[in-house]
């Protein structure tokens, strides 16, 4: 897990992208907190050649944590 800037986030994903899946024969996956952020995400690495499907999961929100 990295922390970065907002404005770092997507030349940052980008940089992961190129270092991890340069040969295209693997499958990566990226997850983010908010559809809107998906399709976001989807739309810009689209735009840069990446071949994208973004999934959406309504039932998988996340569960608070509580004292039992």
């Amino acid at each position: 897990m990295e922390v970065i800037d907002p404005a770092a986030r997507d030349r940052r994903l980008e940089e992961l992208l190129r270092k991890y899946h340069s040969s295209r024969k693997n499958r990566v996956l990226v997850f983010v907190l908010y559809k809107k952020e998906a399709a976001r995400v989807e739309a810009q690495l689209s735009k840069r050649g990446w071949n994208v499907s973004a999934s959406l999961f309504p039932n998988l929100e996340p569960k608070a944590v509580g004292n039992t």
